[in-house]
This record gives C-alpha cells, structure tokens and sequence, in this order.
C-alpha cells in the first residue's frame, strides 16, 4: 500500500516543498520590477506566473495547461 511518505518525507514538505522557490521568485520579481510598475502588480505577476507553471509541472492534460494562458496576458 502506498502512503503519503512514499512521495514525501513529511507531511509538511507535501505543501511547503517549493516555498523557498516561490519566496525568491517573488523577491526576484519586486527586486526587479520595472520602474514605475507598482510592488502589487509585480507581485501578483510572479504569482500568477508561478501558479501557471506549478499547473504545468503537475498537469499533463493540455485543457488543463490552456486554462492559466489567458491569465498571464
């Protein structure tokens, strides 16, 4: 039988595994912001961006992939 252990170590690294990741992403996108594009715009940009390609990794369906794309324009 498999467990939740058999695809992570903890049950706290199921949701935090790419939380470094995402916090310097966001870092990154406020740090490097064009100027006069506002911190909320930046970060809700980056965020988005990283959702869209977090659906990726995890989505081999490209229906699923095609729902974020509108979104990030």
């Amino acid at each position: 039988m498999k467990t939740l252990h058999n695809y992570f170590p903890t049950k706290e690294s199921m949701v935090l595994d790419d939380a470094d990741e995402l916090i310097e992403n966001l870092a990154a996108a406020l740090r490097d912001r064009q100027a006069g594009m506002s911190i909320t715009d930046a970060f809700v940009g980056a965020l988005k961006a990283s959702m869209y390609w977090t659906s990726l990794r995890s989505s081999s369906r490209p229906a699923d992939r095609s729902r974020w794309e509108g979104d990030l324009e």
